[in-house]
């Protein structure tokens, strides 16, 4: 708790004397203390100014993600770029940046699917040449952005700024305390994750330099163009590629299935990063291991993903159900044409009327979902039923697998959970976008419980 100090002053002397108002930097005494002081306007030195600037500074982000490329630039102008490296760059990038969509983003941050111990010491070690922290670090970020989208608890939102959001946020320092928490218990006990943490800067320097380097060198006599195209110019584009999910991708494009948040669909920053672009689909629906849910859209983490899980190095790949999909956006034109209607009728001087077609299943009182999720209740097991957004979801297969952590989940059993849920700021516009939504089972409407037919889960 902070504390506050009080300050007691003397009561000032009442003069029955003509004043003078008193001019700026003018001397005066002070007649309750019998000293002199003075008056005048706080003036702030540019040498503090600029002080305070460079004491905000991460030099350690700033060196690597700034200074490292600009050596790399400078060292280009000397050094010729052969086709066997150039082709080399582009091959290396792609591995090393499905390293990161793939492994830290989707397998890790999300869960999406389960991996063979071979495929994430592969990711694991991949994704460390493109010089974006330890799996550990990035996914903790991650899952704090998704928690607390748009808000001050957000790492890197976009709120504050595109500067901020695509690379701000690294090269300034951040108050740590600010950042929402979130649940990384799982990939605390995960060896993989702890081996690459812990020997990461290692690790990292050998991915991103060192192996780049030793092939050109060792197969085509080139290290040094190694060095510089495949390994400082090439983890610059991979880095810059990410930073663009955290900023295009929350600023350009369409709100597909909600517009509430910034996060946006467009094909322009999938192409730049390797299919992450199609992100309001990613936001709404968050465990599917597909950015890009329809067929024609470029999504080359999801196509391998799928490859490996042909391969055998992949199992448990995470989908929503397609009829969910297709009612969240739905729902989300359904608004853009209300809200056009809405526009038309303003502007003729009409009013919008809607209403929704009554429900006709079976009602559930507030009593019967009590005694569902009851310990105490001897006409059945007890069910892992919460109520989110008026809506009862049965998350007995989601409890090992939330973002949050299980004892997070497990604590609002039986309760109304909707703050819980949305992290007190977090609001989710869309009732279908919750993660365990194909197991969705009643309404709530006027204080109701509606079960839905078999046949829409």
């Amino acid at each position: 708790m902070a504390r506050t100090t009080t300050t007691t002053q003397s009561p000032p002397v009442i003069s029955t004397q003509p004043q003078s108002v008193a001019k700026p930097n003018q001397i005066s005494r002070d007649a309750s203390q019998g000293r002199c002081r003075r008056r005048s306007n706080p003036i702030i030195h540019p040498i503090s100014v600029l002080f305070g600037f460079l004491k905000s500074i991460n030099y350690w982000n700033s060196f690597w993600v700034l200074a490292v490329p600009a050596f790399g630039f400078y060292l280009a102008t000397s050094t010729p770029l052969l086709w066997p490296t150039a082709v080399f760059s582009v091959v290396y990038y792609f591995v090393t940046g499905l390293g990161i969509t793939a492994g830290y983003h989707r397998l890790w941050a999300h869960r999406a699917y389960t991996a063979t111990v071979p495929l994430r010491i592969y990711l694991a070690a991949t994704s460390a040449g493109a010089l974006q922290d330890s799996i550990r670090t990035w996914s903790s970020d991650h899952r704090a952005h998704h928690r607390f989208t748009d808000t001050l608890k957000d790492p890197y939102s976009v709120r504050k700024g595109l500067f901020y959001s695509h690379i701000g946020w690294l090269i300034f320092k951040q108050d740590a305390s600010l950042k929402g928490r979130t649940s990384i218990a799982d990939l605390d006990r995960d060896p993989v994750v702890m081996w690459q943490h812990n020997y990461y800067i290692p690790l990292a320097l050998g991915m991103a330099y060192a192996f780049p380097a030793l092939v050109a060198g060792a197969l085509w006599s080139d290290p040094l163009g190694g060095f510089i195209y495949a390994g400082i110019l090439r983890v610059m584009l991979v880095q810059q590629a990410t930073f663009c999910v955290n900023s295009l991708a929350h600023y350009l494009g369409a709100a597909t299935f909600d517009d509430h948040r910034s996060p946006r669909d467009h094909v322009l920053t999938a192409l730049l990063t390797l299919g992450e672009g199609y992100h309001n689909f990613h936001h709404e629906f968050p465990n599917d291991f597909r950015n890009a849910v329809d067929w024609w859209q470029y999504d080359p983490t999801k196509w391998a993903i799928r490859l490996w899980f042909w391969c055998g190095l992949v199992s448990e790949v995470k989908t929503f159900n397609q009829n969910v999909i297709e009612r969240g956006r739905m729902q989300q034109e359904v608004k853009t044409l209300e809200g056009k209607e809405r526009l038309l009728l303003s502007m003729q001087g009409g009013a919008v009327g809607s209403g929704a077609a009554a429900a006709t299943e079976t009602l559930w009182s507030w009593d019967e979902f009590q005694r569902a999720t009851s310990l105490k209740v001897a006409t059945g097991p007890r069910r892992d039923l919460i109520l989110v957004a008026g809506i009862v979801y049965d998350v007995a297969s989601f409890l090992a697998v939330h973002p949050g952590g299980e004892s997070l989940l497990r604590s609002a059993v039986g309760k109304d959970a909707t703050a819980l849920f949305n992290g007190g700021v977090y609001n989710r516009a869309s009732p279908f976008s919750f993660p365990f939504t194909p197991s969705l089972l009643a309404y709530l409407a006027a204080g109701l419980y509606f079960p839905l037919p078999l046949s829409l889960l």
